[in-house]
């Protein structure tokens, strides 16, 4: 109940209410409807009621200021924003990792119609569209659709958190879409090709060897017989470039395959020996 009124020099009107309070009421501009908007705060001084209405005001201002800049942000800007605002001055990304996350910015996001849509208008099903566009595109790797879905998905959970959206768009299909990726990774992974060379391709490898230079008479194609030799032993690359003439024995036909590690307690080298 109000016992007295009075007027604070144009900034506002005080009521004292009964239980010795003060009600401080200011006009903030109108409402959608054109008729002036007040806010209002109690407190039990005229200069707490002054602090809490400034705080109120400039938070109202804030907020304004976001909701009309929300509608000149898109899935892009979001992204880009999110990266150098946030992840940028908190030192989160290596260089390298910042520069895979900008490239995936610029190529899997603004260059599709998901990066121009405005962010308060994204939809799940535009994110979940996105991703599936990517997969039959057939021209990324699995990791790097899920590398995008990352990217999207922690922008608007950051948008979230600085109160730029209400609710992330992607969090209902998120699960379900890495789901999705992980099981066609599994069957790139259970389909991948296994090259074998026929009995003729074979041949016209051997066949190489046989090929001298006519100006000094040597092979043409030295570096063929490591290939042979994979071909025969199924050695590593690296187990091939190891190899020494010491290691040939050309009274048994056997190789030794050498390997070399370094032992920090000793400061010895040891070696593993195989046939």
């Amino acid at each position: 109940m109000y016992i007295m009124t009075k007027r604070a020099n144009g900034e506002g009107t005080f009521v004292t209410l009964k239980n010795g309070k003060l009600l401080y009421k200011v006009s903030a501009g109108l409402n959608a409807q054109g008729k002036t908007k007040f806010v209002s705060v109690t407190g039990k001084t005229m200069a707490e009621c002054k602090r809490k209405i400034k705080s109120k005001l400039e938070t109202l201002e804030s907020q304004k200021n976001l909701i009309q800049n929300i509608h000149k942000e898109t899935v892009t800007s979001l992204c880009t924003k999110h990266l150098k605002t946030d992840m940028g001055y908190k030192d989160v990304l290596k260089p390298k990792s910042a520069d895979r996350r900008e490239s995936t910015i610029n190529n899997q996001i603004a260059k599709y119609p998901i990066g121009c849509l405005q962010v308060q208008s994204v939809t799940s099903q535009d994110f979940e569209n996105h991703i599936e566009g990517l997969i039959s595109e057939s021209k990324l790797s699995i990791s790097s659709i899920r590398k995008t879905l990352d990217v999207i998905n922690a922008a608007f959970e950051w948008a979230v958190s600085q109160k730029i959206v209400s609710e992330n768009p992607c969090t209902p299909v998120t699960k379900k879409l890495k789901i999705r990726l992980k099981n066609l990774e599994k069957i790139e992974a259970d389909d991948a090709d296994v090259i074998i060379l026929s009995d003729d391709e074979v041949q016209k490898i051997i066949n190489i060897k046989y090929i001298f230079n006519i100006n000094n008479g040597k092979h043409k194609y030295p570096n063929i017989f490591y290939v042979l030799i994979l071909l025969y032993t199924g050695m590593r690359i690296g187990e091939l470039c190891a190899l020494r003439w010491k290691d040939y024995h050309p009274s048994t036909g056997t190789l030794t395959i050498s390997k070399t590690r370094y032992v920090a307690k000793n400061r010895k080298d040891t070696t593993e020996e195989g046939y």
